[in-house]
Order: structure tokens, then sequence, then C-alpha cells
């Protein structure tokens, strides 16, 4: 079954966001800790307690994840480069009809999904979509400086703009998951119903807007 997969999606893929050295490895044996740490906890302390080590174990593993995609997998280049021009990419992309730089700009975007998914699952600080959007852009910031002095990426304003867009992303769709709550005041009723409702439109808003690009700009 292993080899079927790696045959269909191969390992040293662009889709692949763990190539640095040994990563096979690694994520094989990470997985299979999660596993058995999830089914020891569910048979001796039962499934609610699993079901928290679960978020938490997913969370830790994205934050990998983020990490092998931005920082471990990239190759040391001779001088740091930044660029602080805002929207490059997109224009861009759009003027030369690049499929890889939509593929750049869609990727980080979709890479910080699951980190605002996962956050607001994990600690109730996280509950707030504006604690959540700040951690997913401070950790980007974060990032982009690592790129730039250990001279390991292309430090770029754009990527930040697209990593906390995709932590927006996934907060929103966290809120438009999770059941309301019971015994509500009406004012709170409105207040939720308001804030799904402005969820759903950054969501479709987004879909629709990289459909309309990717539409006109790209051909066939």
């Amino acid at each position: 079954m292993l080899n079927s997969i790696t045959n269909l999606i191969p390992w040293n893929s662009i889709w692949n966001p763990y190539t640095f050295p040994g990563a096979q490895t690694i994520v094989m044996l990470v997985i299979l800790a999660m596993v058995v740490t999830v089914s020891f906890t569910a048979l001796f302390f039962g499934r609610k307690t699993a079901a928290g080590v679960l978020k938490k174990e997913l969370l830790l593993f994205w934050l990998f994840t983020i990490l092998s995609a931005t920082l471990l997998a990239r190759k040391e280049t001779a001088e740091p480069r930044i660029n602080m021009e805002l929207f490059w990419t997109v224009r861009y992309a759009w003027e030369r009809h690049s499929r890889i730089h939509w593929f750049y700009i869609l990727g980080n975007i979709a890479l910080f999904i699951p980190l605002g998914y996962l956050l607001p699952m994990n600690g109730k600080i996280f509950k707030f979509s504006l604690l959540t959007v700040l951690f997913g852009f401070f950790l980007s910031v974060a990032i982009e400086a690592t790129q730039y002095f250990f001279r390991i990426g292309l430090c770029e304003l754009d990527d930040m703009f697209n990593n906390t867009w995709g932590t927006l992303l996934g907060y929103s769709i966290y809120r438009l998951t999770i059941p309301g709550l019971r015994g509500q005041s009406r004012m709170k009723e409105i207040l939720n119903f308001v804030s799904k409702c402005g969820c759903a439109l950054i969501i479709l808003g987004t879909v629709v807007l990289f459909f309309t690009l990717l539409k006109i700009n790209l051909p066939g």
C-alpha cells in the first residue's frame, strides 16, 4: 500500500512538504508514534482524553509540517534574498501566465489553513479570531526572518500575507463547523450568526476570487 501511494505521488514531488534529508523515515515514525499514543490513551484513559491528545498531536504535527516546508527542506543560497513588494507574485503570475507561481501563492495560503483550524481546537485563547490570525502572522514573520538570516529562501512580504490569510481561512472553516452552544442569550445567538456569515463570506470570496483569476489568466 505504501509503495502504491509513493508511486502515485513521488516522495520528492513539489506537492510534498517533507523533502529534507531523512524526512520519509522521520515522518513515518512520527505518524506511528501518534497512532500508538492515541491508542494507548484511549485504552487506558478513555476516548475523551484520547481525543484531546489527538488534537494536540495534530497541531504539533502541522507545525512540524510548516517548518519542514518553509525551513528544513530549503537549500542555502550564496546571499540572503528579500522582496518586500506586496503582491509581486500575483503580478508576476498574471503577466507571465505562470502556473508554478499561482501554485506557490495557493500553496502558501493552503499551508496555514490547518493551523487556523487546529489552534482554536487546542486552547480557549485561540477561540478569538484576532489571536489566531496574529499567531499565524507572527509565525510567518519568524519563518521569513529565519529564511533571510540563514540564507535558506526568499524572505518576502507576499508569503507573510498569504500565510496570514490562510490562517484566517482555517479559523473561518472552524467557526462554520462547530455547533452553537445551547442556552445562549438572544444577543449571543445573533452575534454567532453574524460571525458565521462573515466567515462564510471570507471563504466564498477567496474561492471565487482565485477561481476567476485562474480561469481568466491560465489558458486551457
